[in-house]
């Protein structure tokens, strides 16, 4: 078996791992459950654990490859979990004892180079990405709110002007509104001359009857009887001018 999984739970700072790694097997990973890791982390490992030197690895996501170089000595490999925030330093957090099985070492084989000890700035640089895409996406969202409430209005300007849109930002609520000046456009082509309208002709009858007649089908006044409205005002009019 290539992988092995290091299983904490809350309290506990060491643990062994869930099973055993085999001598001289290159590209063995080890998965650590139960801790809120960044996406990336420092790891030491080392033979000795309390002195001695380590080789420090890059895990990502959960996991870590485990140095050959400590695999081929048949002894227990024991890897301290560190933690970068920024600029601090790390800090050792948590013990991972991690059995190594013994056997025969096989013939000449093809060993693929050992990755190159772990620079701290490149853990922070990595992280510094997965904060940045973070921080994308939290822009991402907020450039779509304003969209959604983008307020949009124009004038129309004359035909020799230049068009132009002008950005309002609201100092208090953050709301973008565009103002849009555009031309005035080319005088269209004149459209088809449109029917002639009704025409109304009036006609007084023997009587003095008001009435109209239309050539346009249209709903006519009511006929109005003029010399009964004369009549009717001749009284009122001698009494005025007595």
């Amino acid at each position: 078996m290539n992988t092995t999984r290091a299983v904490f739970r809350p309290g506990i700072r060491k643990v062994t791992a869930t099973n055993s790694l085999a001598q001289y097997d290159y590209g063995q990973l080890l998965y650590i459950d139960g801790l809120d890791l960044p996406m990336t982390f420092e790891v030491d490992f080392s033979l000795d654990p309390y002195k001695g030197t380590s080789e420090p690895r890059i895990g990502m996501d959960g996991c870590v490859k485990l140095p050959r170089s400590l695999l081929e000595t048949g002894e227990t490999v024991y890897a301290f979990l560190f933690l970068h925030q920024g600029e601090d330093d790390g800090e050792t957090r948590y013990r991972i004892t991690i059995p190594v099985d013994k056997r025969p070492e096989r013939g000449e084989e093809e060993v693929p180079d050992e990755e190159a000890g772990i620079i701290e700035e490149t853990i922070v640089a990595l992280n510094d990405g997965v904060a940045r895409a973070a921080s994308a996406a939290e822009q991402a969202e907020a450039a779509r709110d304003v969209i959604l409430n983008l307020d949009v209005d124009a004038e129309t300007i004359e035909p020799d002007e230049y068009a132009s849109v002008d950005k309002i930002i609201d100092e208090e609520t953050g709301e973008v509104k565009l103002h849009f000046r555009i031309p005035q456009g080319p005088q269209g082509k004149q459209g088809d001359k449109g029917d002639t309208g009704a025409r109304y002709t009036p006609a007084v009858s023997d009587d003095g009857v008001l009435s109209w007649t239309n050539n346009g089908d249209l709903e006519n006044p009511d006929p109005f009887n003029v010399v009964d409205a004369v009549l009717a005002a001749l009284p009122a009019a001698e009494e005025a001018r007595f």
